[in-house]
């Protein structure tokens, strides 16, 4: 390597210093040199060198300040200019670059103020400033002021450009833009003006809809001013306009990587995102400028269908929400928004306008919808006001008449109407077959299967529709149980078609009536090979096999099906249904959510199957999760905001709960699944008196209904009016013999009658409708003072028949510990122990056990583990507190009696005597 000596390099940084050194002056002079070529960076080093020489030269300033203006750094530019001016330079001079400097920066005010009526400022060159002030006033709102100096200036005759803008000016606010036009294309580029005209140019062709050539002045314009970042922005729009959407982003990308929250910029650019169909970054730039404050309807329309493309359709409803009333100029969208408010549940408001519609434009399709929503969210007036408002137009043609009768077969009232209809259609045109379809579904879930084998005949008649009519006669002979000419119905069926999905189904169901499970699983197989897709056979082969106890075929088969077609979901949601049922709720979760799965719409299956499964995992969160993303995706659905609340309502957060449900309350005041779930939450929180208020607003004919009744007579209990509380109770009972509610009703009278009353009662309940575990365990129970032996029988027949039942081991233990019998007592509560380890009731009767065996340490552990389960129990505390007295701690026994709280009659009495006994 050579090396170089430290004299060498010296010497050579003195030629080069020595080479280099120029004064200011030979600066600036270069600088002129640069200047005319054009070369406006090298000029600009020329001149900074100068300036830096010589800081006070005010020639040196007002070169780079022009030098600044035409490479477009308009604030640099007022800079130079500024100090040019205060170092002397000639105000004639300096004053219309300053002022293009300050217009192009935005900065207003001195151009307002600066050079009024300025003597050292030749007439000519105030024409350019007064330009510039009209321009301002202009800007500022001052348009009569702004009017006012065009008009004059346009009269003028020293400067034909000045003119030329201030004619073009009036000429626009005569809304003559093409006159405009004209006459500010007479402003060439050797004007000072040249910019501003060329910008007002190229706003004008793109107001006239030429884009093409306003692109071109503004692409002119920003070489001269390329930090004017609107203008670059109205030359997006009309690239935007031209559909050029590559170029659009390039100008986009620019302006938003220094103003990311611009709205105008987020909007053109989720309009080309949405043309490329990237609708996810389309709907975030629209609603970045909804955010901005561009909330106008283009805006929200583009956020909408960006959202529905993303199978968002809640996001998408609430964007429309906000410009609803705008929609009805626009019939497609109009339809859109009232398909989104009935998937969202709102069918009240569709139907409202509905009513107010013109009916001889009637949206038969849009009617029947909504009144099917209708009547499922339990509307019934509101569905049969709609129904005949629209059924005074008599339509004509069949398609529609079909619609409106099959509408009125959901209410009760019009459901013998809309029969007569259909059956006229096709009275009126056998040909039609899909008015004939309703009409037999119709039949048969009216049990009027003898008009529905007559619809079947009229098939017969066209060899095309026999098997149709052979498996519809099939279907309603299975269907009242007549297997044989059900068989022989379906037998015709398969001699036509060996492989139809749907007569191997029939053939399938009528093996299980005949208890040969083997067979149908076999006909369900074959069904399943002709059509791997048909998911109504595969859940039925899944409950087969379940009753064969082979479900794993069954799961096999529908990992199959949904391997080989991964793009269906009615398929794949049977699939995560029957993983959820064998307790595999894992594998539900990844069926649901795997990449592969292609949900346009979820729907409320897919959630709830979710959920479930979440809740099964014990996955808390995910559950939270899960309801906060369907009612996100779906903010305006009852379901999901209903899971919502319970997903709160089971993290404890039953105030929010609450909120939700009574939100929805507001619109529909006597739902019945929103009552009871509020009357739920509020006996979660001990809100006994309001649970019930709550469910008085239920109406008389729910109020009466069993499951209502047996929920009033649990918060009637709670709330201590328990005479109330019995007869809620057997009101229930009376109008169905549910187990729950007898049990519940045999405590009270136990407690409040006699026990003899209670086993009377649970035994006739037993000899009528044969035994229940939970019932045979309170019968034991309440015999146990009177006839002991039978309490003990019946434990043991409990025992007999499950022996792994850690509720019946912990009572009979329980029993056996009430009569002396400790030691086997101990060997029952041991095997229920190991199966439930953790059980608070089973670790308080190992306590008891323990207690009475004389094992006080071991019995005040166990009544400890147990309080620490369930910290609030009063008999627990009383047996405790029985240890710890026995124990020598009375001061901690008297401390733990202390803290009971809502104990009954015979807790409080037991209470007061452990007291006596402590002190």
């Amino acid at each position: 390597m050579k090396k170089t000596s430290l004299l060498a390099t010296a010497v050579m940084l003195a030629l080069l210093s020595g080479c280099s050194k120029k004064d200011s002056a030979e600066h600036y002079a270069d600088a002129q040199k640069f200047l005319q070529n054009n070369n406006y960076p090298s000029a600009m080093i020329e001149l900074k060198s100068a300036v830096q020489q010589d800081p006070e030269n005010k020639e040196y300033r007002l070169a780079l300040g022009k030098v600044h203006l035409k490479t477009g750094d308009v604030l640099a530019a007022a800079k130079e200019l500024d100090r040019a001016l205060s170092l002397g330079a000639s105000k004639e001079v300096v004053a219309v670059p300053l002022f293009k400097s300050y217009y192009a920066a935005k900065d207003n005010k001195p151009i307002l103020e600066l050079f009024a009526n300025d003597k050292d400022i030749s007439e000519s060159q105030h024409d350019y400033l007064n330009l510039y002030r009209a321009l301002v006033e202009l800007e500022s709102g001052n348009k009569d002021q702004a009017l006012s100096l065009f008009d004059e200036l346009a009269q003028q005759q020293r400067n034909a450009d000045v003119a030329a803008i201030a004619q073009s000016y009036l000429q626009i606010a005569a809304e003559k833009l093409d006159v405009a036009l004209t006459l500010i294309a007479q402003v060439t580029e050797s004007s000072p003006l040249y910019s501003e005209a060329l910008l007002v140019k190229a706003r004008l062709q793109q107001s006239l809809g030429q884009h093409a050539p306003a692109v071109e002045s503004f692409r002119l314009y920003n070489t001269l001013m390329p930090r004017d970042f609107i203008a670059r922005l109205m030359l997006s729009q009309s690239l935007v306009e031209l559909e050029k959407f590559d170029e659009a982003d390039t100008e986009l990308n620019l302006i938003l990587k220094g103003y990311p929250n611009q709205p105008l910029a987020n909007y053109l650019k989720a309009v080309s995102l949405y043309e490329k169909k990237e609708y996810n970054q389309a709907k975030d730039h629209a609603e970045r400028a909804i955010n901005a404050g561009m909330k106008d309807s283009s805006t929200r329309l583009l956020a909408a269908l960006s959202a529905i493309n993303l199978d968002l359709p809640g996001q998408a409803l609430a964007h429309l929400d906000a410009i609803k009333n705008l929609l009805s100029a626009n019939p497609e969208l109009e339809t859109l928004y009232a398909s989104l408010l009935l998937e969202a549940g709102r069918a009240d408001e569709v139907s409202a306008s509905l009513i107010k519609k013109d009916i001889t434009n009637a949206d038969y399709k849009m009617i029947a919808a909504t009144s099917y929503q209708l009547l499922k969210q339990g509307s019934l007036t509101a569905a049969q006001q709609l129904i005949e408002k629209y059924d005074q137009t008599k339509p004509t043609d069949n398609a529609t008449r079909t619609i409106m009768a099959t509408v009125k077969l959901g209410v009760e009232s019009l459901r013998e109407q809309g029969v007569s209809e259909l059956e006229d259609i096709l009275k009126a045109d056998p040909t039609q077959d899909k008015t004939r379809i309703i009409l037999a579904q119709t039949y048969i879930r009216l049990g009027q299967f003898d008009k529905a084998r007559a619809l079947a005949d009229q098939w017969l008649k066209d060899e095309k529709s026999a098997l149709l009519a052979y498996n519809l006669k099939g279907y309603v002979d299975l269907l009242q149980n007549n297997n044989q000419s059900a068989t022989e119905m379906l037998a015709k069926a398969e001699a036509i078609n060996a492989n139809n999905p749907f007569t191997l189904m029939l053939q399938a169901m009528v093996a299980i009536k005949e208890k040969d499970l083997a067979k149908s699983a076999l006909l369900l197989e074959k069904a399943m090979q002709a059509d791997p897709t048909y998911v109504p056979v595969l859940s039925q082969y899944y409950a087969v096999s379940k009753s064969q106890n082979e479900a794993g075929k069954a799961v096999a088969r529908a990992e199959q099906m949904l391997k080989a077609n991964p793009d269906n979901n009615g398929i794949r949601l049977t699939a995560a249904a029957i993983y959820l049922a064998e307790q595999n709720a894992a594998a539900t979760v990844a069926t649901l959510t795997d990449a592969a799965a292609k949900f346009t719409d979820k729907p409320p299956m897919y959630w709830a199957l979710l959920l479930n499964a979440h809740a099964e995992l014990k996955n808390k969160q995910q559950v939270l999760t899960v309801a906060r993303e369907w009612v996100q995706q779906n903010p305006d659905s009852v379901d999901a905001e209903l899971s919502y609340a319970n997903a709160l309502a089971q993290n404890g957060e039953m105030a929010r709960a609450i909120e939700i449900v009574d939100k929805h309350l507001k619109t529909k005041p006597g739902n019945p699944v929103l009552l009871r779930s509020k009357a739920s939450y509020q006996a979660d929180m001990k809100d006994y008196k309001g649970a019930l208020a709550t469910i008085a607003l239920l109406g008389e004919e729910e109020n009466n209904k069993p499951n209502v009744l047996y929920l009033k007579g649990r918060l009637l209990t709670q709330a201590g009016e328990t005479s109330k509380a019995m007869v809620a109770f057997e009101q229930s009972y009376q109008q169905e013999p549910n187990p729950a509610a007898l049990a519940a009703l045999a405590e009270l009278t136990a407690s409040q009658k006699s026990l003899a009353a209670a086993a009377a009662m649970v035994k006739q309940h037993m000899d009528t409708h044969g035994e229940n575990p939970t019932l045979q365990g309170l019968y034991a129970n309440y015999m146990l003072a009177e006839k002991p032996e039978e309490s003990l029988k019946t434990y043991q027949q409990l025992l007999s028949k499950n022996a792994n039942d850690y509720v019946v081991l912990n009572n009979y233990a329980w029993l056996l510990a009430e009569q002396g019998n400790t030691d086997e007592a101990a060997v029952h509560i041991e095997k229920a122990l190991k199966l439930a380890p953790r059980h608070p009731d089973v670790l308080d009767t190992q306590g008891k056990i323990l207690l009475k065996q004389g094992k006080l340490t071991e019995a005040q552990a166990a009544f400890e583990t147990s309080l620490e389960i369930r910290p609030n129990s009063v008999d627990v505390k009383l047996h405790h507190a029985e240890a710890l007295i026995k124990n020598g701690q009375k001061n901690k026994a008297l401390a733990q009696l202390s803290s009971i709280e809502n104990a009954d009659e015979t807790q409080l009495k037991r209470k007061a005597e452990l007291e006596a006994e402590a002190k």
